[in-house]
């Protein structure tokens, strides 16, 4: 929510004012509740707060729920909001996207509650997750990375002119190798008998948690490779 509403508190309107006023009052729950754990650091913070009732924040009252205040249905768009900026920002890191470049998005959403939050909040979208341009295209089309959200909605992050294709693509198999010949020694190790029956079990164990690791690696950058069409 912070991120969020950085641009109106820029803003000299009544649209920022309302956003202080929201983040003040969660700030100040939030000292509240934490002043049990972490007394020293949200007792200095409470003198540095304005408007507040009590001198001490040890003689201030817990916060009181307020069911009027709950609104399920901006919890669940904000969720889909926050995991769309996840996925694109997860597909950045993967392909070494650079930081300043900003990047074209297809989404697909599953539904129309979920494509009328995603609308609603495309500027904080774009910004947080650098997007040169959202669009919901039935089929989106080119090299990229594909995600689907956890309510189905579908996230295709263009990658063609963001990321040099076939440096990418040579760095992808020479990891896909490497771990290729890392998942055959211990494979051959794991089939030894003698190794097996003679090592103690917590040796073992260790190796077929390895060999568990590796070929989840190995599955993921075949993936990667996959999108990027290698």
């Amino acid at each position: 929510y912070l991120e969020q509403v950085k641009p109106r508190l820029l803003e000299g309107s009544v649209r920022g004012d309302v956003a202080r006023s929201i983040l003040r009052w969660s700030f100040e729950a939030s000292l509240r509740l934490l002043h049990p754990f972490m007394p020293f650091i949200t007792e200095e913070l409470w003198t540095q707060l304005p408007g507040k009732g009590e001198p001490l924040l040890a003689g201030a009252a817990w916060p009181t729920p307020d069911e009027a205040q709950r609104d399920s249905a901006a919890e669940e768009g904000f969720q889909i909001v926050q995991s769309l900026i996840g996925a694109v920002r997860n597909a950045r890191a993967e392909y070494n996207v650079s930081p300043g470049s900003r990047i074209p998005v297809d989404v697909q959403p599953a539904t129309d509650k979920s494509r009328e939050f995603i609308e609603m909040e495309l500027g904080t979208i774009e910004r947080l997750a650098k997007i040169s341009a959202v669009t919901m295209a039935a089929k989106p089309e080119g090299v990229g990375s594909h995600s689907v959200l956890a309510d189905g909605t579908g996230v295709f992050v263009s990658l063609g002119d963001a990321v040099n294709v076939e440096r990418e693509c040579n760095r992808l198999k020479q990891e896909h190798e490497r771990l290729d010949r890392l998942l055959a020694a211990v494979s051959k190790k794991l089939t030894n008998e003698q190794f097996v029956t003679r090592a103690p079990p917590e040796v073992v164990d260790r190796e077929h948690e390895k060999e568990r690791s590796w070929r989840e690696q190995r599955d993921a950058v075949a993936e990667k490779l996959r999108a990027l069409g290698c």
